[in-house]
């Protein structure tokens, strides 16, 4: 189980709909999250993740974001997971200030 721990993060993730049909219509009755389901589902299973995590000067959509001057630095954090065969389950950005970043991580299978 990975942990980030950001003040004001920008973060987006990403997964092939083929994964989990029903969670592109929406359901008012829908009551789980694109971790839940992976945590829990018995045909999605999740063999490795890579992890990379860098810095660099925000961009300027990141500065407005943030609500920062252009010349800051943030982390970036990058985490693609994947399941057996290779092919991506999920792809997971976040973006913060490099002041405000605390990242752990605890991966269990």
């Amino acid at each position: 189980m990975n942990y980030r721990i950001f003040k004001q993060p920008l973060t987006r993730s990403y997964f092939p709909a083929s994964i989990a049909p029903t969670l592109v219509k929406p359901s008012v009755y829908q009551v789980t999250t694109i971790k839940n389901l992976l945590r829990t589902s018995r045909t999605i299973a999740v063999a490795s993740i890579e992890q990379t995590v860098s810095a660099h000067v925000a961009t300027q959509k990141e500065s407005q974001l943030l609500k920062t001057d252009e010349l800051t630095v943030v982390i970036e954090a990058d985490e693609v997971k994947l399941d057996y065969s290779g092919e991506g389950i999920m792809y997971s950005k976040a973006v913060a200030k490099a002041d405000h970043f605390v990242y752990r991580s605890r991966q269990v299978f």
